[in-house]
């Protein structure tokens, strides 16, 4: 049951925040802001795959294996978040839309805390704390789609549903980092770093390839 309630509840908060943005936006900025989500999701994608698979399932000594991880998730989340800032604008020219390259410069910025998110999340998953990591969805869930909510009735404009994503990003952050802190002494062990890179790569092109078919 617990399960389901944290699955269930991103689905759900999005879609209810979906059809009040809908009531509220035109359609050419809700079509904005859909297409920058689409290149956000991308980075995401990347921080939840890979070397957060590589994390959950390792044999490896768990306190390197937790500090080296951390470095090479995070590293992720900035090359993502680095790229995504750089292509803002060349994007907007391509697209023929002045508004895109600010909204992506902002969710470009939020990347670096998701992949910390991302990190603690599958170091829950590694120590089998699934029904506390639910939980943690849950709560994250419910808070942001409250204040999405509250900022789409009072400021009905694209910038409060990139408000809600900058949100619903520091509520995950400073929920499942307060579960998970940081190691008191963060390290990287180049050879795990390896072993991490032969896993994560096939599962890059992977999902890379799943997600530009579903586009």
């Amino acid at each position: 049951a617990i399960s389901l309630l944290g699955q269930s509840s991103q689905q759900l908060s999005s879609l209810v925040l979906t059809l009040m943005a809908a009531a509220v936006l035109s359609i050419a900025d809700y079509g904005l802001y859909a297409l920058s989500i689409v290149f956000a999701e991308l980075a995401v994608l990347f921080a939840y795959s890979g070397f957060f698979g590589f994390l959950v399932v390792a044999k490896s000594d768990d306190a390197s294996l937790i500090s080296t991880m951390f470095w090479a998730i995070l590293g992720v989340g900035c090359a993502s978040g680095t790229l995504m800032l750089a292509f803002a604008r060349p994007l907007a020219m391509v697209f023929a839309i002045d508004g895109l390259a600010p909204l992506l410069q902002v969710l470009a910025i939020l990347q670096p805390f998701g992949a910390v998110t991302a990190w603690a999340s599958a170091r829950m998953m590694r120590e089998g704390r699934m029904r506390r990591y639910y939980l943690l969805l849950f709560q994250g869930n419910l808070s942001s789609l409250g204040f999405g909510l509250t900022l789409l009735a009072v400021w009905p404009s694209i910038y409060a549903l990139i408000a809600y994503r900058a949100l619903r990003v520091a509520i995950n952050f400073a929920l499942f980092l307060r579960a998970c802190p940081l190691p008191k002494r963060l390290t990287f062990n180049t050879q795990i770093f390896r072993d991490a890179f032969r896993f994560a790569r096939s599962l890059y092109v992977a999902r890379i390839a799943e997600f530009f078919s579903s586009f």
